[in-house]
């Protein structure tokens, strides 16, 4: 027979039950892991392509945003007045920078430059009237100094230079902002002004020589960021007008040949993402990005296989290896439990975890980026609806004419009511009545008057009158004469074809625009008995009137069924405070609901800027800003701000067919995070359940180590109450039997420190103690078993009363034996015939021997004669004792010293003072101090020992190194207080000498500190000690004591009845 150990096994036997093991421990939860990490790439490659199809959108809307010349010139314009401002010379660079712009852009630019007191220094791109410019530019001054109305500038000579025709509303553009579209003609068609520093500048823009791809090609020319590609192309011939590779230029040609084939603005081919706009029916712009999802798949994917292929064969390397093992190799307890919770419960529910965690913040991603796409939506409906305006107003009008009867005065007189309320509901700028039997009539808001025959539209309605009658009259021949050059330049057609369009457009709303006229117009023919055209009735509306009947009548007031707000907001300011002083910055633009400026006759009134709101609202700073940015970019912007205290997306487009006003829509997100908290609530659930059923089998597992864990927790709950005499039954060899032993050791070593702290407390006085007219109590609340604070007194024979009050550096044992050592040589010398100062060196020797620098000790001693209060301070690193004067402030006594087993040369200056009847004198702990910075008074100058930082100011008599200034005499510092001990001392235990560092302890405690004593009652001595004890804001704060806390208070009392003989108060 064979002796010994059992044969192994072979290691093959042992091959399979563990890889199962390993499977059901590590490789089945790997599965699991690696089929959701495939779905999250899916998700995360869908919103990564929304994500980048967004952004690609976004850069083309503000590259379309530079179709718009209110964005692109006058951002140019006001970088140029910006430019001039900032160099020495503005003048000289204005023209420079004028020059340079005209030159490269011909046709486009008229610039005037005036000089500070008002004379036009140059001009580039025109001819304008220097004296015309000049006195203009005066009138605005005086306009702005609130000397002029708009009634002095409302004159033909600046309608002429200014390039209007209907002067009010043009001229109101003019005075309230730096840009203002003046004319719908091919030249002076915006008018910018800059107020600069020593200048002004003029600039009128000519439409003729704008084009919408100038800005768009001008950013073009500039290098594009990142792997983005951006294409101009002209659609018509499938040409690109920013060639590049010409391998890359026949792909985006296919795809711009298929994005016009289909109807698609995105497109995803050619492993791009590719995004297509309009800058004219005839060009096109193409920006495209690299977008591979596989890639995706591959740095995340492999990766994980990678690692899950190497973490399961460790877990079939660990199995087999325990299996094969013989005997069992001795393993921790806490690896044991570690194991077994990770690989049931831990592994597969972290697993779970990260699905959960990645799945939600997909899934919040999609539900946010689907209320985005439903506000632009609900933006996107509302603005198409504004066609609805045009059919709304033709069948009004029909309704209107239907039952109009001309040829009786009664009849007549209910057509001209009609047609009133009709204006006064639809906002129009008035009707016209034509005839040829009758005097003409223009109904306007403010009443019935008679048209001037001279006036442009009313010979423009008569010619259409004539052309439906089939009539060629002179006035016709010489508005066509006066007006077919005019109107070819502006719309392209000739005079003729003009009317013809109109005529078929009878009963039509139809856009208007030449010369002076500029707008929308209605009419329709009124018949007489024979059928024949007799009369003509025409309405005429501005784009702004057409405005603001869509949103009266179109947009909602009340929230949609889904909480969502809709807000236009008009982007050009109503009114402008007037500025006191030229060239004096505009004031800051604000929203409101409000804007009115009083009549354009009467002198300016200040004001400030303000924008139209439909409907009305207060807005907030934050959307304010918002509305700003989106009115400066001219694109589509999404923003989350607070809306009446509640979340709101909120999502922005410039109006398209209201371009005066760009259009909010507030989205509550309320419901949204519901929905993401009901997803979050839901996955929770799961997560429990499945941590529930885990757990389980964890506990179960583990059950049989409960037992000696349960033995710990009753010895240590016998140990918080202070039964040291509890031990730990015998447990295995394990860290929990080991621990056990431990245990019991550190019960029975607590047991003796216990012992310890009643002796220590018998070392510290317990009554009061009366020398005359000098009474002394002092108690110690350590924060640990045994501290390291000390105090003492006592009575000497020549009648003086003997005080010392220190702190040892540190806690336990090792400063409990310091402080005995103290308490030992006070009482040796202090009780014979030695000097104050004497003693103070005897302790300090024996600490310097003894405890060989590895322990300090602050220490101040106090000798005070008991008939005269006459006493000597002697400082060694302690706190500032507190000087209470009876019915007076507290104060701070500025005594300077060396801690005390530092060095043998020992460095005290002795302070000497008087304490008078009812004056007390406070030593305590630098733990009743250091407890309050928390809970310090706000804006106290932070100076720490006898320094201050940087930024506060020095008391008097103390300098930046904290030095006192004044040494010899009595220092009291009520407003600046040091944070551990005096300048120039020890600071806290457990440093050198020198200031302690502002940052240790901010003189803020010590205000804090002061005023709590301050604020005390004015108790019996013992009484008082007990109150500054127990009633310390740091405890009353409900905190935990966090250093030991000592207080020894010297009160000058009136004297005993024998005033030479002491006496002891219990």
């Amino acid at each position: 027979m064979n002796g010994g150990h059992p044969h192994p096994a072979p290691l093959w036997q042992k091959g399979l039950p563990s890889l199962v093991i390993a499977f059901f421990l590590a490789g089945f939860p790997l599965l699991l892991a690696d089929g959701g990490l495939g779905y999250l790439l899916d998700i995360r490659a869908q919103n990564r392509e929304r994500a980048v199809f967004r952004e690609l959108e976004d850069r083309l809307q503000r590259l379309l945003a530079l179709r718009n010349p209110d964005h692109v010139l006058r951002r140019t314009l006001r970088r140029l007045g910006g430019l001039a401002d900032r160099d020495r010379d503005p003048i000289g660079r204005a023209g420079r920078l004028a020059n340079a712009l005209v030159r490269k852009y011909p046709r486009l630019f008229t610039i005037t430059v005036f000089d500070a007191a008002g004379r036009q220094r140059f001009q580039v791109g025109g001819r304008e009237s220097r004296r015309v410019g000049e006195r203009l530019l005066a009138l605005l001054k005086e306009y702005q100094a609130g000397r002029r109305g708009m009634q002095a500038i409302i004159q033909p000579v600046f309608a002429e230079y200014l390039g209007c025709g209907s002067l009010q509303n043009r001229v109101r553009r003019v005075l309230v902002s730096d840009w203002a579209l003046i004319s719908p003609t091919r030249r002076k068609n915006w008018f910018f002004q800059h107020w600069g520093k020593g200048f002004t500048l003029f600039a009128q823009v000519h439409r003729e020589g704008f084009s919408p791809t100038l800005g768009v090609e001008w950013a073009l020319r500039r290098p594009s960021p990142g792997p983005d590609r951006l294409d101009l192309i002209d659609a018509e011939r499938l040409h690109l007008r920013t060639p590049q590779d010409p391998e890359t230029d026949r792909t985006v040609l296919t795809v711009m040949a298929r994005l016009l084939r289909e109807p698609l603005a995105h497109f995803a081919g050619h492993a791009r993402l590719w995004v297509t706009a309009a800058v004219t029916p005839q060009f096109h712009l193409l920006i495209s990005r690299p977008f591979d999802p596989a890639h995706d798949f591959a740095d995340t994917r492999g990766p994980f296989r990678g690692a899950a292929l190497i973490l399961f064969l460790a877990a079939w390397a660990v199995a087999w290896w325990w299996l094969v093992a013989t005997p069992p190799p001795w393993v921790s307890l806490r690896w044991k439990l570690l194991a077994l919770f990770l690989l049931t419960a831990g592994l597969p529910l972290a697993i779970l975890a990260c699905l959960l965690a990645a799945w939600l913040r997909e899934r919040e991603e999609l539900a946010t980026f689907r209320a985005e796409a439903e506000a632009h939506q609900v933006l996107e409906t509302l603005e198409d609806r504004f066609p609805q305006v045009r059919r709304y107003l033709e069948n009004r009008f029909q309704r209107v004419l239907a039952a109009a009867n001309l040829r009786s005065p009664t009849g007549r007189t209910r057509l001209l009511d009609s047609l009133a309320g009709f204006i006064a509901s639809t906002y129009s700028r008035g009707a016209r009545l034509l005839g040829t039997a009758s005097q003409d009539l223009q109904i306007t808001p403010s009443g019935l008057e008679r048209t001037p025959r001279g006036d442009l539209t009313t010979r423009l309605l008569h010619t259409i009158l004539n052309h439906i009658r089939g009539e060629n009259r002179k006035e016709d021949q010489m508005l066509r004469m006066q007006l077919g050059v005019g109107v070819e330049q502006a719309i392209g057609t000739s005079f003729d074809t003009m009317i013809d369009h109109l005529t078929e457009q009878e009963g039509r709303l139809s856009p208007i625009s030449f010369g002076t006229v500029e707008g929308w117009i209605v009419f329709r023919t009124l018949t007489d008995p024979r059928g024949e055209p007799d009369y003509l009735v025409a309405m005429q509306w501005n784009l702004d009137n057409l405005e603001t009947l869509f949103l009266d009548r179109f947009l909602p007031r009340k929230p949609l069924d889904d909480g969502t707000r809709l807000l236009a907001i008009g982007w050009e300011v109503v009114g402008r405070a007037p500025t006191a002083t030229h060239g004096s910055p505009s004031p800051q633009e604000h929203l409101s609901q409000a804007g009115g400026t009083g009549s354009p006759d009467s002198p300016p009134q200040p004001f400030q800027r303000f924008y139209r709101v439909y409907p009305r609202y207060r807005l907030s700073p934050r959307f304010q800003r918002f509305f700003r940015g989106v009115a400066i970019r001219q694109r589509p912007m999404t923003r989350t701000l607070d809306w009446n205290g509640q979340p709101h997306l909120v999502a922005a487009r410039p109006g398209e067919a209201i371009p005066s006003y760009g259009l909010f829509a507030l989205k509550p997100l309320a419901p949204l995070y519901r929905e993401i908290e009901d997803m979050k609530w839901r996955a929770g659930v799961f997560a429990l359940l499945s941590l529930g059923f885990t757990s389980l089998l964890g506990l179960f597992l583990a059950r049989r180590f409960l037992g000696p864990v349960g033995d710990i927790a009753r010895a240590v709950g016998a140990v918080q109450f202070e039964r040291y005499s509890h031990r730990i039954p015998p447990q295995d060899p394990d860290e929990l039997g080991d621990l056990a032993v431990l245990f019991n050791r550190m019960a029975e070593s607590l047991g003796e420190v216990s012992v310890a702290r009643s002796v220590q407390e018998d070392l510290l006085p317990q009554e009061a103690l009366q020398v005359g007219t000098v009474a002394v109590f002092g108690r110690s609340r350590p924060a640990t078993d045994l501290g390291g604070d000390y105090f003492d007194y006592l009575a000497r024979p020549d009648g003086r009363v003997l005080v010392v009050h220190g702190d040892v550096t540190g806690h336990g044992v090792p400063s409990a034996l310091g402080m005995a050592i103290a308490k030992g040589v006070f009482n040796l010398l202090g009780n014979g015939e030695a000097a104050p100062m004497d003693v103070l060196a005897g302790i300090n020797g024996v600490m310097l021997r003894t405890l060989r620098r590895k322990r300090a000790m602050t220490l101040a001693l106090l000798a005070i004669d008991g008939a005269t209060g006459e006493a000597l301070l002697l400082n060694g690193g302690n706190p500032y004792p507190i000087r209470l004067p009876h019915g007076g402030k507290p104060a701070f006594l500025t005594s300077r010293g060396q801690m005390i087993g530092m060095s043998a040369r020992l460095r005290v200056t002795p302070e000497t003072f008087r304490l008078e009847q009812g004056d007390r004198l406070i030593f305590y702990s630098d733990g009743l101090v250091e407890s309050l910075e928390g809970l310090a008074r706000p804006g106290t100058a932070a100076i720490a020992a006898g320094g201050a930082t940087a930024g506060t100011a020095l008391p008097t008599g103390m300098t930046r190194d904290g030095n006192d200034a004044r040494h010899g005499g009595r220092h009291e510092a009520p407003v600046s207080r040091p944070a551990k001990g005096p300048p120039g001392t020890g600071g806290s235990p457990g440093t050198d000498h020198g200031p302690t560092p502002p940052e240790a302890a901010p003189a803020s405690a010590y205000d804090t500190f002061l005023d709590f004593v301050a604020n005390l009652p004015d108790l019996p001595l013992q009484s008082f000690v007990q109150a500054l004890l127990e009633r310390h804001p740091a405890l009353a704060a409900g905190g935990e004591q966090p250093d030991d806390f000592t207080v020894v208070v010297v009160e000058r009392v009136a004297p005993l009845l024998a005033p030479d003989r002491e006496k002891t108060v219990s």
